[in-house]
């Protein structure tokens, strides 16, 4: 899941957000009526994927420099639409769907433990960068985080 969380370090903040209300926000009133019994919960089927084969070194470094590539556009899309975020929502929307193929190859090395290795060296070699872009995002991130287009955004990319 490392390589994953590689390409979605940045997005964790953000759907960490999104849940959340400002200090600034207005509370709802409590509702004084008791709670409905909750539904009973059917278990989940087992999964049991198995990840994908660790590839060579070097289409790994290939994989990790388009995922940096990504990370760098995300963060750009969010900047520069950071005071509008029906704008920001399309532009996240945009990046993931011209990344779909890199986002789909992350998932598939879920559980890989190799790969999940390589990728913590990587991330320490690049955190500098990998810092800047969440820098970047910071502002339209606490800007956006509650608006439901933006939220949309994210059930779709966590959704591919």
């Amino acid at each position: 899941m490392r390589f994953a969380s590689l390409l979605l370090l940045s997005l964790g903040l953000m759907v960490a957000g999104c849940g959340k209300k400002s200090s600034t926000t207005p509370q709802p009133v409590a509702n004084t009526e008791p709670a409905p019994p909750p539904e009973p919960v059917q278990p989940a089927e087992p999964t049991t994927k198995t990840p994908k084969a660790t590839p060579s070194d070097a289409e790994l470094e290939v994989l990790f420099a388009r995922t940096l590539d990504f990370l760098d556009q995300f963060a750009d899309a969010i900047a520069a639409n950071e005071s509008n975020c029906p704008k920001m929502a399309t532009a996240m929307t945009g990046v993931f769907d011209a990344h779909k193929e890199l986002l789909a190859q992350a998932k598939s090395f879920e559980g890989n433990e190799d790969v999940d290795a390589k990728v913590d060296a990587y991330m320490e070699t690049h955190k500098p960068r990998v810092e800047a872009a969440m820098g970047k995002m910071m502002k339209g991130m606490q800007t956006c985080a509650g608006d439901p287009d933006v939220q949309k955004a994210m059930e779709g990319f966590d959704a591919m």
